[in-house]
């Protein structure tokens, strides 16, 4: 049913679009119950599409997260137009980094490409921070600066990173090197 969907926006739709669930906060709550502070982002494309990372699941999680007692930060405009764009992610990285002293890390209502794109940021920057996916993704695609697409997401289900690099991801670019 997916992939028809997936199909169906690719060719008839104006803006392809990455197709996510929520994650169990349950998974999610072990990777920041110890952070010292959390930021969440979420995006206006497809997440928000998708109803798992727009504005109002970023103010659900919010919420979750303080139930929980754990400091939680949100911009003032909490989504990113695209968060799987690097061309975004840079124009709004100030934002970042004025939390970033009271923050060690960022849970992503986006995909897992937008997951990639904010690491590739962030490493760039030299900036140190947990990304901690807060859904799972049935889509595909990256669209870096370059205009370039590159597969970041192999759309397994079932997000998790390894060096901060999604598990299959990392194991295909080893392969393509070798």
């Amino acid at each position: 049913m997916y992939h028809n969907l997936f199909l169906f926006l690719l060719f008839y739709g104006d803006v392809m679009s990455i197709i996510t669930t929520k994650k169990d906060f349950k998974k999610i709550l072990p990777h920041i119950k110890n952070s010292k502070g959390v930021l969440i982002i979420g995006c206006e494309g497809c997440a928000k599409d998708s109803h798992t990372g727009g504005p109002d699941e970023v103010l659900e999680m919010k919420k979750r997260l303080e139930e929980e007692h754990i400091p939680v930060f949100i911009l003032d405009d909490p989504c990113f137009y695209y968060t799987c764009w690097e061309k975004t992610v840079e124009e709004r990285f100030i934002e970042i980094i004025a939390v970033s002293e009271e923050i060690d890390t960022i849970l992503v209502l986006a995909c897992g490409t937008a997951v990639s794109c904010l690491n590739v940021v962030l490493d760039r920057h030299g900036l140190e921070l947990n990304l901690v996916p807060g859904t799972d993704t049935l889509g595909i695609g990256h669209v870096p600066i370059s205009d370039q697409e590159e597969v970041t997401c192999w759309s397994c289900g079932a997000c998790v990173l390894v060096d901060k690099k999604c598990k299959f991801w990392k194991n295909k670019r080893k392969e393509k090197k070798n």
